[in-house]
C-alpha cells in the first residue's frame, strides 16, 4: 500500500501546483557530460624563459591551446577531446623551435614541452576515459605524426592497462605510425588510458659542415575509439491492464532515430491518450513489472513502484499527446507504461483515473 500512497501524494502535489500556476516553465537543459580527458601532471610549453602551463587535474572540456614565444624560440600545445557520433577520444598537437641568436649572452638551451612547467624537458601525462553509452566493444585507432629537423625529438606513449605503446620520432623527418586494436572491450565504468607526451628542440646544433643551426619538431597524436555499430532496436507494444472509467484509452509507438546511440540516445515512446478526464493534469508511469495496486481515494488500478516521467495536461475532450525517452540499456528491455489523470471536483472532491497499461518489449 505504501507505493500507491507515495504516488498519490506526488499526484496531489502536481495537481495543486498546476491549479495555482498557469505558466509552465521548462526544465533547465541537462549539463553535458564532461570530457574524459584531463591532465595528470602539470602540462605546458617552454621557450627561452617563457612558460605557459595547465595545473594537474585540469579537465579538458573544450579545445585548449597553449603558446609561448621568445627571441629565437617558440612552442605550442593543442589539446582537444573528440566528440563525434560513435567516436570518443582525444587529439594532441605539440611543436617547438629553437635557433641560435647572434648575441651569446642570450641562453636558449631548448624550446619544448615540459611536464612540470620548468625549463628542463620532461614528460607530461594525461588521463583519457573512453565512455561509450551502451556499446562495450570497438576499435581503438592510434595515429602518430612527427616531423623533426636537426636533432629534434618527439615521443608519445599510450598505456592501456599493463600494455604500453610507444611512438618516437628523432633525427629524420616524416616518421608516422598508425596502430589499430580491434575488439577492444570497454567496462561499465569506461576504459582508462594513460598518455605521455614529450618533445624538445635544441639550439646550437652543428650540421655536417660545421655550421651552427637551430632545430624544430612538430608532432601529433590522435586517439580514437570507434564503437561497433549497435543493431537497431525493435520494440513491440502489447495491451496490459484495462483502464478504469474516465481513464481513457492509451496507445503508443516507438520511433528510433537510426543513429548511433553513443552520441545521444533518441529512441522515444510516443503516447496518445484519448477520452480521459478533461482539463486534467496527468503523469506517465513506467514500471519494471505489471503489478498493480490501488490508492485509498480511487478504485482505479495503479502500477506499483513506478517511475514518474512525463507530466502533461488533457484538453477539453480528455485527449493528450506526450513522449518519453527509452531507458538506454545495452540489451533487451521490458517495462510497463500507464498514464494517470487527476482533477479536482466530483463527489469525492478529487477525481483520479488511470488508463490501460501497455507492455513494451524491445530487443536487438
Amino acid at each position: 500500500m505504501r507505493s500507491p500512497l507515495i504516488l498519490l501524494a506526488a499526484l496531489l502535489t502536481s495537481a495543486a501546483l498546476s491549479a495555482q500556476a498557469t505558466t509552465v516553465r521548462p526544465s533547465p537543459m541537462p549539463i553535458p557530460e564532461p570530457s574524459g580527458l584531463s591532465t595528470v601532471s602539470r602540462a605546458g610549453v617552454f621557450a627561452g624563459r617563457e612558460v605557459r602551463s595547465l595545473p594537474a587535474g585540469q579537465r579538458i572540456i573544450r579545445p585548449t591551446e597553449l603558446a609561448v614565444r621568445a627571441p629565437g624560440a617558440r612552442a605550442t600545445l593543442q589539446l582537444a577531446a573528440i566528440a563525434e557520433p560513435g567516436v570518443s577520444g582525444a587529439r594532441f598537437a605539440w611543436a617547438g623551435h629553437a635557433s641560435i641568436l647572434p648575441d651569446p649572452n642570450i641562453n636558449l638551451p631548448q624550446a619544448g614541452h615540459t611536464g612540470n612547467g620548468s625549463a628542463v624537458p620532461s614528460p607530461q601525462t594525461y588521463r583519457l576515459i573512453i565512455r561509450p553509452r551502451d556499446s562495450q566493444e570497438g576499435t581503438l585507432v592510434l595515429a602518430f605524426k612527427g616531423i623533426r629537423a636537426n636533432r629534434a625529438h618527439a615521443s608519445a606513449v599510450v598505456s592501456i592497462g599493463d600494455r604500453k605503446i610507444r611512438f618516437e620520432a628523432e633525427d629524420r623527418p616524416g616518421d608516422g605510425k598508425r596502430i589499430t586494436i580491434e575488439g577492444l572491450e570497454v567496462g561499465a565504468h569506461g576504459l582508462p588510458l594513460g598518455i605521455t607526451l614529450e618533445g624538445f628542440a635544441h639550439a646550437g646544433v652543428l650540421s655536417n659542415t660545421g655550421a651552427v643551426l637551430g632545430s624544430a619538431f612538430e608532432a601529433g597524436l590522435s586517439v580514437r575509439f570507434e564503437a561497433d555499430r549497435i543493431p537497431p532496436t525493435t520494440c513491440k507494444l502489447s495491451p496490459g491492464q484495462r483502464s478504469c472509467p474516465q481513464g481513457g484509452v492509451l496507445k503508443g509507438a516507438v520511433l528510433a532515430d537510426g543513429q548511433s546511440r553513443l552520441a545521444a540516445p533518441q529512441d522515444r515512446l510516443f503516447l496518445s491518450l484519448e477520452g480521459a478526464l478533461p482539463g486534467a493534469i496527468g503523469v506517465t508511469l513506467l514500471a519494471r513489472t505489471g503489478e498493480f495496486g490501488r490508492s485509498p481515494l480511487s478504485d482505479c488500478p495503479l502500477l506499483v513502484r513506478p517511475v514518474v516521467r512525463a507530466v502533461f495536461h488533457t484538453n477539453a475532450d480528455g485527449d493528450a499527446r506526450s513522449s518519453v525517452a527509452l531507458p538506454p540499456v545495452p540489451g533487451d528491455l521490458q517495462f510497463f507504461v500507464q498514464q494517470v489523470t487527476v482533477k479536482f471536483g466530483g463527489d469525492r472532491g478529487l477525481q483520479i483515473a488511470s488508463s490501460n497499461s501497455l507492455q513494451v518489449n524491445c530487443s536487438r
